[in-house]
């Protein structure tokens, strides 16, 4: 298998991520109106941000993401949850900005993969997560915690990152997640 999974959606969503990145910094074709303004936006932008990026290290951060934790979950609980997962997240995480900040605009993909990790949190709670300095493989459930909290705890600086679009993905991939789990077991007990 590899070290990747290349499952189908998450797969799909890669190439297409990498190929608007490449069209959105190399042609005029006024991308700024694909983006979610704080004061609420078109249906097609709640969308359509979700597939820009800003620079090639937000585009590598989600791509990772993406295949670290899009990968597994889509492996456990199939293409048509993930997506459902996935675009519940971006739009949880799109409302939320908009509701918080004013005055600026949300790209990217990160509070769907947000949510996609905070899902695994219901989905599979007993997964297992290694990151950079840590010396033993810790459990997806802090690691899910620690993201979203340190994305609390950078609320109150003003950088450019939308850190509430992230919180709103992290929160709605939880629900989410939960729901398709509550679901799936109350489907197996009939």
């Amino acid at each position: 298998m590899g070290l990747i999974n290349w499952t189908p959606f998450c797969t799909a969503m890669g190439l297409l991520h990498l190929l608007l990145f490449g069209l959105q910094h190399h042609t005029p074709w006024g991308w700024e109106a694909w983006a979610y303004p704080s004061e609420g936006g078109s249906g097609l932008q709640l969308f359509s941000s979700l597939t820009l990026h800003l620079n090639w290290q937000h585009l590598t951060n989600n791509a990772f993401c993406l295949f670290a934790f899009g990968t597994a979950l889509e492996s456990r609980i199939g293409t048509p949850r993930t997506i459902i997962i996935y675009l519940l997240s971006g739009i949880g995480g799109n409302l939320l900005f908009a509701f918080a900040e004013t005055g600026s605009a949300a790209v990217g993909a990160s509070g769907c993969l947000f949510g996609v990790i905070c899902s695994l949190i219901f989905v599979d709670p007993k997964s297992l997560v290694i990151t950079p300095g840590a010396p033993l493989p810790i459990p997806i459930f802090i690691y899910g915690f620690f993201f979203i909290g340190n994305e609390i705890m950078a609320l109150p600086t003003q950088d450019a990152i939308a850190h509430t679009a992230h919180i709103g993905g992290g929160l709605a991939g939880a629900l989410v997640g939960k729901a398709l789990i509550s679901f799936k077991k109350a489907e197996s007990a009939q």
